[in-house]
């Protein structure tokens, strides 16, 4: 009795795990047919049958992982952060850098975002008009700065007040920013010159003079 009732949860347990697996796969092959169609016609004009059809799923099927096209944007920029987070723990280790260090991360970050191509330009094109994935990447760049907090003082400084805090957030929108322009938009910028650039806004940040406070 005891051996038949170890083997019914031992089952239940496998299904439910083939269950969730199924889920993700399935997850992330909406996902991957709503960048391809996003990318394609852009976000006005993509319906949420557009991306089902993509897909190869039901209706039923899409709304059992999204509640319309809006959530699946959440998610597109939900799942950005992996892609770039272990630069920023580099970053964290970065007091002894040189120059030519710095450089070499910028580099690296943007190709981050050649990499992730359309979608970078996607996922920054709907932030300015939807305030839903904006909070998003406003909640990733908060996260992203109470960790450096822990080894950078010019992160730690910006827990001190709003002010501070403020800072911090609006360098790390203007990075964002400036990889977006650099890798995706300015074909113009050489890959050296826009390194540069980007290298420029993170150490203007972590070497700035804290200001004195006021009396």
């Amino acid at each position: 009795m005891v051996n038949a009732v170890i083997q019914t949860g031992a089952q239940t347990a496998g299904r439910a795990a083939r269950h969730e697996r199924q889920r993700q796969v399935t997850r992330a092959r909406l996902l991957a047919a709503a960048v391809e169609v996003l990318v394609e016609q852009g976000y006005l004009r993509t319906s949420v049958e557009d991306i089902l059809v993509r897909a190869g799923v039901s209706r039923a099927t899409f709304y059992a992982h999204f509640d319309d096209k809006l959530a699946v944007m959440r998610a597109l920029a939900a799942d950005a952060s992996p892609a770039w987070r272990p630069l920023f723990d580099e970053l964290a280790d970065s007091g002894a850098w040189p120059c030519e260090a710095f450089d070499d991360w910028a580099s690296r970050l943007m190709d981050v975002y050649r990499r992730r191509g359309g979608l970078s330009v996607l996922v920054n094109s709907v932030a300015a008009t939807e305030d839903a994935v904006f909070e998003v990447l406003a909640e990733q760049r908060k996260a992203l700065i109470l960790a450096l907090a822990d080894k950078l003082p010019a992160f730690s400084r910006a827990l001190e007040s709003s002010e501070g805090f403020l800072r911090a957030e609006l360098m790390l929108q203007n990075l964002d920013h400036a990889c977006y322009h650099v890798a995706c938009r300015d074909k113009a910028i050489g890959a050296e010159e826009g390194a540069r650039v980007v290298a420029e806004i993170v150490t203007g940040f972590l070497h700035a003079e804290p200001r004195p406070a006021e009396r």
